[in-house]
């Protein structure tokens, strides 16, 4: 593994890694914390993020760094983009996989991937 990739963002002197910096511009809380400005016009009320405390990536620790980072930057972030407005979250839609086990309860009922793919296919065909 080469030197400059360390799991650590600064190296002990406080200076970012070599893997940190060349990564930077691929960061995108760092692009929406440093551009805000720039961006906003285009992205307010737009950027929803949802990780869950068991996912597979280990988000959830970096979306809570980003909304600490955010919340230091601008009194009100976490308003304008619903953080914890319960009832706005009721009238968000997950996709999931469609499955012949219909996920609201009702059983078997529902069409699988490939089913749901055809019917929508003669639906929208025309």
């Amino acid at each position: 593994m080469p030197l400059g990739f360390i799991a650590h963002d600064t190296s002990p002197a406080g200076q970012p890694s070599t893997a940190a910096a060349a990564w930077r511009p691929y960061d995108i809380s760092n692009t929406l914390l440093t551009q805000w400005s720039e961006l906003r016009p285009r992205l307010a009320g737009k950027i929803h993020v949802f990780a869950g405390e068991l996912d597979t990536f280990y988000l959830q620790g970096a979306v809570q760094r980003f909304r600490a980072e955010a919340e230091k930057q601008a009194a009100g972030w976490c308003d304008q983009f619903h953080a914890a407005d319960e009832a706005y979250f009721k009238n968000i839609y997950y996709w999931n996989t469609p499955t012949t086990e219909c996920l609201d309860g009702r059983g078997p009922i529902c069409k699988d991937f490939d089913a749901w793919t055809q019917a929508w296919t003669e639906i929208t065909a025309g």
